[in-house]
């Protein structure tokens, strides 16, 4: 049974579900993606490693149930304040006790930016579909230009948003965006679970928050930052992501030396649902060797 944590960090409020943490070991924390929340992981992981280790879900800042502060200015929603704030929550949640940290997306970027930020605390980090750049490409790239028209772009983004989760048919359809291999996504065990717990937090997303995200990505790169990553580094991407293509995997890598590089074939932008199977061999061997 998870145990909620909530921290007040700069005036934002994260969240944080905590699994067996009288347990032994090295603590796991997993970051999620844009629009996603702390309850994207705890499906996806195997029974055996979900009842006996010790593992944490931490919210993105001003993703539901986390909020930004009050008058929260855009121009502040920055590379150095995501890795400030996360880094605060992750010595709270853990004493200071260096940890492995995973990453899908944003969440990728997230950690890679920590492991650079925080060499302290970050022993490995693992990412998925992660990214250097923030400038997207498939739909969450046209996202990203429909948020930063000047006047209509904001109404327009939560609009669409909006819409989308009025219908829970409307939503899992919408979910296709990410995969190159729908099937193997909508039929993996997890989906259905995903769904359920997806559409509830989605629906309670501060969408001017959202907003405030896609814009701003674009103007994000730690390209530079990440090749000061000295802890061990697992890259995953999917070879048909769109998203987030393998090239920023690629250029992490070549950047990062002994770090692993995986590439996923026929996989999209969620390889953990697309090539599961593989997916878990990779990034399970991987905990075991560093955690």
């Amino acid at each position: 049974m998870a145990k909620t944590i909530e921290m007040w960090i700069e005036e934002h409020k994260l969240v944080a579900r905590a699994f067996n943490e009288d347990q032994p070991g090295t603590p796991i924390v997993f970051l999620h993606g844009i629009t996603s929340s702390v309850d994207f992981w705890e499906p996806l992981l195997p029974q055996a490693f979900r009842q006996s280790r010790r593992w944490y879900a931490l919210s993105l800042p001003g993703h539901y149930p986390a909020t930004m502060p009050p008058r929260f200015r855009e121009e502040d929603l920055t590379a150095e304040m995501i890795a400030r704030v996360l880094s605060e929550a992750l010595y709270r949640l853990c004493a200071g006790q260096p940890l492995l940290l995973i990453g899908h997306s944003t969440g990728g970027f997230a950690a890679l930016h920590l492991a650079e930020h925080a060499p302290g605390i970050v022993k490995g980090v693992a990412s998925i579909s992660g990214f250097a750049q923030g400038k997207w490409g498939g739909m969450l790239g046209l996202n990203q230009k429909i948020a930063a028209l000047p006047v209509v772009g904001n109404g327009w983004f939560k609009s669409a948003y909006w819409l989308i989760g009025r219908s829970l048919s409307v939503w899992v359809a919408s979910l296709g965006i990410y995969a190159a291999d729908g099937q193997a996504m909508r039929t993996h065990p997890a989906f259905l679970a995903l769904t359920r717990s997806g559409i509830d937090n989605y629906r309670r997303l501060d969408l001017d928050t959202m907003a405030m995200y896609f814009r701003r990505m674009p103007h994000i790169d730690i390209s530079q930052q990440v090749a000061q990553i000295r802890a061990p580094l697992l890259l995953i991407a999917g070879d048909k992501d769109a998203i987030v293509p393998p090239t920023q995997s690629q250029m992490i890598a070549q950047q990062v030396a002994g770090s692993e590089l995986h590439i996923l074939a026929g996989a999209g932008h969620v390889p953990m649902l697309e090539r599961a199977a593989e997916y878990d061999r990779i990034l399970f061997d991987w905990l075991d060797r560093h955690g």
